[in-house]
């Protein structure tokens, strides 16, 4: 009896509370209802005493606070009290957090966005949308978390809010990328794995060769010398020669699996098959493997600058004509003649990063057997932006090459020539630095390439 008159008198006390709840809730509504009365019949004063009515009669609920607040923080607003403003709205924001009620949240981090949205502050009004998102998606798997990003978009676009749609789109394209990247990451392991185990295939498979090979010319040798032993020794040989062939079948069969295995993971595997049946066939297996590992050099190089887009070099301000001379320096030992006639001015770039990329461009383009000559040079456009310059006179690229130029793995390339992933990796120094690397459509005596830079 005295456990059910306890859980009764319980329940009563949480009825009652809820009830109280909502009736403190209608009279704050409605006091917000006659405050914006009054504001409409430009009744300020009375207007004002009537907020500071409701606000003593919520001192100990920081959820209806945080509505007289935001009542408070309008009209603050409506009549250019901007100090005023301000102080309010860290006190929303204070109150709401207290309530730790999430709709009460969100409610704020929209007002608060869209209040120094107004300001123009658009830093502000994009951490909270950024605020809102990962509220929103805490703890959720990545189809929740995409359910998330679609419905942020939908309301964005019904409530026609611009900066809300650009942070979310940011932040969908950033996540996108990063799940993108590690199912790049674990594709190019893979791919790594598997050449390892085919190149310790081929090896032992090759010295078994080799040892058969040994033995069959031992007992020739012995056949000569034994004629008593002729048949005995034919019927070995036969057996050793068998027994070699099925292994040469065996490293054929094994070298077919591995360049169909190598029909790899996207591309890359286009590029490591011609090479691989080169070395098979005799070719050069010290210009092979060099070419390979290069292109392995070049894959890690592109994955890396790929990881680490977002990161950016430190900046300077360097005479263009000096940096043009040094890249022509570092060059000088190519086919074709480089120089430059950049002027001598001063702007701010990455020097290192500039470099390299002229510096890769410049040799890339000496590979085509049509470049007669190559020139560095450099406009500056603007304060802001620059364009440097590299004219390959002569180099001629057809239509699907254009296309190609900077995607990797877009065609197969001979690697004892290119990897064809200079102009994709360039690309992506650029971007690291804040410019871009595009071809001068434009240009008709050859090809152009143009480094766009912004100090």
């Amino acid at each position: 009896m005295k456990i059910k008159s306890f859980l009764s008198i319980l329940l009563l006390s949480v009825c009652s509370l809820s009830i109280n709840a909502q009736d403190a809730r209608s009279k704050v509504d409605s006091g917000i209802a006659q405050i914006e009365r009054l504001i409409d019949g430009r009744n300020w004063g009375a207007a004002f005493t009537k907020l500071r009515e409701l606000e003593a009669s919520v001192m100990d609920n920081p959820s209806l606070q945080y509505l007289t607040s935001k009542q408070r923080c309008k009209m603050y607003t409506r009549i250019n009290w901007n100090r005023e403003a301000n102080e309010t709205m860290q006190k929303m924001e204070q109150q709401a957090l207290r309530s730790g009620d999430e709709k009460i949240i969100e409610d704020m981090l929209h007002e608060k966005a869209s209040f120094y949205a107004a300001k123009g502050d658009l830093r502000v009004a994009r951490d909270c949308y950024d605020q809102m998102f990962r509220r929103r998606s805490y703890g959720k798997d990545d189809a929740g978390v995409e359910k998330c990003f679609k419905t942020m978009l939908d309301e964005a676009t019904k409530s026609n809010n611009k900066t809300m749609k650009e942070v979310v789109d940011n932040l969908y394209t950033a996540w996108q990328d990063s799940i993108a990247t590690v199912k790049d990451r674990k594709e190019l392991k893979s791919l790594k794995k598997q050449y390892a185990e085919s190149q310790e295939e081929i090896a032992d498979k090759d010295s078994t060769i080799g040892l058969q090979k040994g033995t069959i010319i031992f007992l020739v040798v012995i056949l000569a010398g034994a004629a008593a032993a002729i048949c005995f020794l034919a019927l070995v040989t036969m057996r050793h020669i068998r027994t070699s062939k099925k292994l040469r079948n065996d490293l054929k069969v094994s070298n077919e699996n591995s360049a169909q295995k190598s029909v790899l993971i996207r591309n890359i595997g286009g590029q490591i098959a011609p090479s691989l049946q080169q070395i098979e066939k005799g070719g050069s297996t010290t210009l092979h493997i060099d070419a390979l590992n290069k292109m392995l050099r070049d894959v890690e190089t592109y994955v890396e600058l790929d990881d680490t887009k977002a990161e950016k070099p430190e900046m300077e301000s360097v005479n263009v004509n000096k940096l043009c001379e040094e890249v022509v320096a570092d060059c000088a030992f190519s086919r074709v003649v480089v120089g430059t006639d950049a002027p001598s001015i001063n702007f701010t770039v990455s020097p290192d990063t500039t470099r390299e990329i002229l510096k890769k461009v410049v040799l890339e383009c000496c590979i085509y057997s049509n470049t007669e000559n190559i020139t560095l040079g450099f406009k500056k456009r603007n304060p802001h932006m620059g364009q440097f310059t590299v004219t390959a006179t002569g180099m001629r690229l057809s239509d699907e090459q254009k296309q190609a130029l900077f995607t990797a793995f877009a065609q197969v390339y001979d690697l004892t020539q290119t990897t064809g992933l200079v102009f994709p990796i360039c690309s992506l120094m650029a971007y690291k630095m804040g410019a871009s690397l595009i071809l001068d459509e434009g240009f008709a005596k050859g090809t152009r390439f143009i480094l766009e830079v912004h100090s």
